[in-house]
């Protein structure tokens, strides 16, 4: 039971972040068995274990939901990924262990690879260049040595990588390979001031379009309402 919750809250999960199940969406316990090809216990762990995300919402008396999305959830998920970020990536250059410098490396030219065979244009909202994207930012803070930190950075990741496919955000007129690999150079080099300085400029791009994106829906969504009433 335990391994086919796990599979529910998985492959349930990833509709989310992909944005296959849109926020505020019902999810009914009866139809995510249906759609998953299990029954309601299993199906209600993996919504619980959701909830616990934060992705999900439990509505008393309702059932669940896939959370809503807002410019100010958008705005503290990022302050606290760089809040993360910046104790987790000066804690792995002060090691400077061999291993976490190999995955580092590795993880960049994956990503150097893949733009190469997908180019710039094809690459946006790819699953094969997100999980190597993710990997590259992963493999940065790795070197921290804290199991704990490094997984509540993957739930970050996923919950905004929800807000990404939610907002059809994609770069624009970027090289965003370069902005990487000037990270890596500073990193490697061991210093921690200037990889978290490009760093922020790197991540900050992203979370200016996206507030911008998500202000002027909530503009749009208060002006239907109040033009329904």
């Amino acid at each position: 039971m335990a391994t086919l919750a796990s599979r529910i809250h998985a492959s349930l999960r990833t509709d989310i972040v992909r944005g296959a199940l849109a926020p505020g969406s019902k999810l009914a316990v009866e139809h995510l068995g249906k759609r998953y090809g299990a029954g309601p216990t299993p199906v209600r762990e993996a919504l619980n274990r959701l909830v616990s995300e934060g992705i999900v919402t439990r509505e008393d008396q309702r059932g669940f939901r896939v959370s809503s999305v807002s410019a100010a959830e958008w705005e503290e998920l990022a302050r606290t990924r760089q809040w993360i970020t910046t104790i987790a990536l000066q804690e792995s250059i002060a090691s400077g262990e061999p291993a976490w410098t190999d995955a580092v490396v590795v993880s960049f030219h994956r990503m150097e690879r893949l733009e190469s065979r997908l180019g710039k244009e094809r690459r946006a909202l790819n699953p094969e260049w997100e999980a190597a994207h993710r990997a590259f930012h992963t493999a940065l803070i790795a070197g921290c040595r804290s199991r704990q930190l490094i997984e509540f950075y993957g739930r970050l990741f996923d919950a905004m990588d929800r807000y990404r496919h939610v907002c059809a955000a994609v770069p624009r007129d970027r090289d965003v390979l370069g902005e990487h690999r000037a990270i890596l150079d500073a990193a490697l080099a061991g210093d921690a001031a200037r990889a978290l300085s490009l760093l922020t400029r790197h991540t900050d791009i992203t979370t200016k379009a996206l507030t911008e994106i998500l202000q002027e829906r909530q503009c749009r969504n208060s002006a239907a309402s109040s033009e329904a009433v």
